[in-house]
């Protein structure tokens, strides 16, 4: 599919303030991969890269991209923005001068001060790629390589917010409860009381070591092993929970239940060693789950292409085929699900066909020769690595 207006997020980690004039220097982008498997190219902003002059024609700076309750009212401008490298990686830097002297709005005035109070910490650039081609992305998806666009304008955006320090905030009176909500910085309430990730649904994909492929699964214990590694004192008892740390072990959360473990669904890590690791059979069972077994996941549909993005990436580490579609028989087989008569006779026929080429291949055997049960576990293990 053709990309239009894209956005990017970058994250603030070194940062200059003048707070008596409002104006913040910041690294707004660098040259890496995002969550999505993009790469948007910095170049020198002139000729290659991330164009900017339109953008130096009209240098105003958003919050949310203008989709907040203030629209597109700037919360100040950029008195600068260049190529530069951050960590050895090709950046954008800015300079942002925030309208903190507007006694009509006071949004630019408490915003500015929650970002050099590190309680808003991201910034998104939004651009029209002009110049781009697909690439392999390291969590095992198509992505896109764009090697020419065009800066439309960049925001400060809410997420990822540092929750804590925004509870903070609220004690102290940089704002209130209200504002929070109306400017879209948090979704509910709850949400102050627990880590940045808590702010989103679908938890993002992490790298941790893997289980054996063939190790076995059981979603309850599972469960309580999370529990009991996530808690203070290794009790598992919700009022120790580090909410955050166990939903680590999961791929979805419900914001409104988020201090419930009812609110915590597909889980797919186990503990072990005292380390989290994913677990290929938890993998496919989550993913059967998600494509209507077992009566479905039970989440916005909406959110189910990253939930799945997210399993590729670990099916990637396990050195094994995602399936695009529908389910194969090497995920069926892992998550050990039984499946309704139509589905089981489509696999069926489909583990026929391999068995079939394994006859072929069974030296010294017959073409139609009964097979062993050593060459029946032969397949099996063949299915779960492709």
């Amino acid at each position: 599919m053709k990309p239009e207006l894209k956005f990017a997020p970058g994250l603030t980690e070194e940062l200059k303030a003048d707070e008596a004039k409002g104006l913040v220097e910041a690294i707004i982008s660098v040259e890496t991969e995002d969550r999505d498997g993009d790469i948007v190219r910095i170049g020198d902003g002139r000729e290659t890269g991330l164009l900017l002059t339109e953008f130096k024609r009209n240098p105003v700076v958003l919050f949310q991209h203008g989709k907040d309750a203030r629209g597109m009212r700037p919360i100040g401008k950029a008195t600068s923005v260049e190529p530069t490298t951050h960590k050895r990686k090709p950046a954008l830097a800015a300079g942002v001068q925030f309208s903190i002297d507007d006694p009509e709005d006071p949004d630019p005035r408490v915003l500015f001060r929650m970002v050099v109070r590190a309680m808003l910490r991201a910034w998104s650039v939004r651009f029209m790629p002009l110049d781009y081609e697909e690439r392999e992305s390291s969590y095992g998806w198509k992505g896109w390589d764009f090697k020419t666009s065009e800066l439309r304008e960049f925001s400060l955006v809410a997420i990822p917010a540092n929750a804590l320090a925004l509870t903070q905030a609220v004690k102290d009176g940089v704002c209130d409860i209200p504002w929070l909500l109306k400017r879209g910085v948090i979704k509910s309430v709850e949400a102050l009381e627990f880590g940045s990730d808590l702010l989103k649904r679908v938890v993002g994909y992490e790298a941790t070591p893997t289980l054996d492929q063939d190790a076995g699964w059981d979603a309850a214990a599972a469960r309580k092993r999370l529990a009991a590694w996530a808690s203070s004192d290794g009790s598992g008892d919700a009022d120790k929970m580090d909410w955050g740390k166990y939903a680590r072990g999961f791929l979805w959360v419900d914001g409104e239940a988020a201090e419930t473990f009812g609110g915590y669904k597909l889980p797919h890590h186990d503990v072990a060693d005292g380390k989290l690791k994913v677990n290929f059979r938890g993998c496919a069972a989550a993913l059967v789950v998600l494509r209507g077994g077992r009566g479905g996941a039970g989440i916005p549909e909406a959110d189910v292409p990253r939930c799945e993005r997210h399993l590729a990436a670990h099916y990637k580490q396990f050195d094994a085929e995602f399936p695009e579609k529908g389910l194969d028989a090497p995920t069926v087989l892992a998550a050990g699900v039984s499946l309704d008569p139509v589905a089981e006779a489509i696999l069926t026929a489909r583990l026929d066909a391999e068995i079939g080429k394994l006859r072929i291949e069974m030296a010294g055997r017959q073409r139609g020769a009964p097979v062993s049960p050593d060459a029946l576990a032969e397949l099996r293990r063949r299915l779960l690595k492709h």
